[in-house]
């Protein structure tokens, strides 16, 4: 299971089972991605101290920062944790709305 098949099931009928299933993905998923950025965050402190040393500026020791590989990994995933928990908020209305319509449907 990857994004690109979730985005694409969201848009189509999918059964709850199946829905549950693409919410134990992303809650997996976002605990990987957010580990990795705590990972990034521990070396951020040491790396932009070290920039500053070398920078006139905090504005310049920053832009060195996000230049970095390590300052692009982190605003991508920064971006795909924004990106998982509008899935996942989406995978949970959608699983509120078919309960719903099945309490309904047995009135």
């Amino acid at each position: 299971m990857n994004y690109k098949e979730i985005e694409k099931k969201l848009k189509e009928q999918v059964f709850q089972m199946e829905l549950s299933e693409m919410l134990i993905w992303l809650a997996a998923e976002y605990s990987f991605i957010s580990g990795q950025l705590e990972d990034i965050v521990v070396i951020k402190g040491k790396k932009w101290l070290s920039d500053r040393l070398h920078s006139k500026t905090d504005k310049e020791a920053d832009r060195k920062w996000q230049a970095s590989e390590m300052g692009v990994n982190y605003e991508v995933y920064r971006l795909q944790l924004k990106k998982i928990e509008k899935m996942i908020g989406a995978i949970r209305k959608r699983i509120e709305v078919l309960e719903k319509e099945r309490e309904y449907s047995r009135i």
